[in-house]
């Protein structure tokens, strides 16, 4: 049986609220990438601490401001789907990495 250690740090786990709080920095009007990193984080951070919600915050860089505030209602689901997404690239890498030392013998 394999087992795998989660963990991470939320920016902020606000207990009178019952929630925490992340912030996303971002420097490019597109930031799609922070906002998927935003939900994809607040799904885990939910899961790992045990509370039902949280609230990113995102950071515009350019205008140095906070330019909108997300709420992510948890969604074990969700999580789940995350957790087993995340486990099987990191298995990919390890097979790859195995595949390119192999070929760095020759």
């Amino acid at each position: 049986k394999t087992w795998w250690l989660i963990g991470g740090i939320p920016d902020r786990i606000n207990t009178e609220k019952g929630m925490i709080e992340e912030l996303k920095t971002f420097v490019k009007e597109t930031n799609l990438k922070q906002r998927k990193a935003g939900k994809i984080g607040g799904q885990l951070y939910c899961w790992l601490t045990g509370f039902p919600r949280a609230t990113i915050y995102y950071f515009d860089m350019t205008k140095e401001e906070i330019v909108e505030v997300e709420n992510v209602l948890f969604d074990r689901k969700k999580a789940e789907e995350i957790i087993v997404a995340a486990i099987k690239v990191k298995l990919l890498q390890e097979k790859f990495l195995e595949k390119y030392k192999n070929l760095q013998k020759f």
